[in-house]
């Protein structure tokens, strides 16, 4: 299992090359999540291009504690990355909107710009798209169980994009769950820094960024 301070080391490594602090506090499942948004980035910016918005003086990335509306009054930190067809922002904890209407908080989320910008001239939650990315983000002590994968199965469904489980646990029940031919979901499991499968997830963001 990771500890917090290798999640705190792999974010700030990439904030650093930025020119950005971290602001540090949170659970050890919030620092995992932001280190997927770091990963991410970084990929982007070797690929295309990361640009970082939402920082507050410093500069200083502070990101959310809990799911909330991209139009909230307090700013969060996120990226805005440059794909080989398409712009896309990376958010860590923000609402995405679902087929059935409701609003859902994503762990990391990889949105289509002009997805963004609809759903803000809208003031509405934006919505995942066709090529969108969601990520649920689990850093567990206890073993993972075949829950976490109904609940990446039930996203996929809702959210009509591209999901993906990202654990630091592996579960056999889940990877079969996930890695069923024709649903767009895969399963990163013993994801932590310095992992052959941070190799396989940052080879896996930048076929995404393709898209």
């Amino acid at each position: 299992m990771p500890t917090e301070q290798q999640l705190i080391d792999g974010v700030r490594d990439v904030l650093k090359r930025a020119g950005v602090s971290y602001a540090s506090s949170g659970e050890r499942d919030k620092h995992y999540a932001i280190w997927l948004f770091a990963m991410i980035a970084d990929e982007a910016s070797q690929f295309g291009g990361t640009w970082l918005s939402g920082l507050r003086p410093g500069p200083e990335a502070v990101f959310r504690g809990k799911p909330s509306d991209l139009d909230t009054a307090t700013r969060y930190t996120h990226a805005r990355v440059v794909g080989a067809r398409r712009d896309w922002e990376v958010h860590v904890d923000v609402n995405v909107l679902g087929k059935s209407g409701a609003q859902h908080g994503v762990d990391v989320s990889m949105l289509p710009l002009a997805s963004v910008r609809q759903a803000v001239r809208r003031k509405a939650a934006p919505a995942l798209s066709t090529y969108g990315l969601g990520i649920e983000a689990k850093c567990f002590a206890k073993p993972l169980t075949p829950n976490e994968g109904r609940v990446t199965l039930g996203f996929h469904e809702e959210v009509e994009g591209v999901f993906w489980l990202a654990a630091n646990k592996n579960n056999d029940a889940v990877q079969t769950m996930l890695s069923a031919p024709g649903r767009r979901t895969r399963f990163f499991a013993d994801l932590k820094p310095g992992s052959a499968t941070e190799l396989d997830f940052r080879a896996a963001v930048r076929a995404q960024l393709n898209l």
